[in-house]
């Protein structure tokens, strides 16, 4: 990977995905820039995401399952390209 971020000019950064229990992501801190994605079931059920050096939030809502449910969202390719749009460096996330 270093030596196709050195072709093409992409800089080196640290990256990591860190997965963390709704009770630890509210109490998270990072000395370095951050981007949070947050699941739940309902929007209702969103949790607060620290501030300090956080780059980009994404909340998405939807029902853990493969089959329709009344009244649920379902994840669908929406979900996943607002996922897949999340960047750090523009400092922004869509929420839903």
């Amino acid at each position: 990977m270093a030596k196709f971020r050195r072709q093409w000019g992409i800089p080196h950064v640290a990256r990591q995905i860190v997965v963390l229990s709704a009770i630890e992501a509210e109490d998270y801190e990072c000395e370095d820039r951050w981007a949070c994605v947050s699941i739940a079931t309902s929007e209702d059920a969103f949790i607060r995401v620290g501030r300090k050096r956080r780059r980009g939030l994404l909340q998405i809502a939807f029902a853990d399952s493969f089959k329709p449910l009344p009244g649920l969202i379902l994840f669908d390719t929406d979900h996943a390209h607002d996922i897949l749009d999340l960047s750090p460096s523009t400092g922004s996330g869509s929420t839903r």
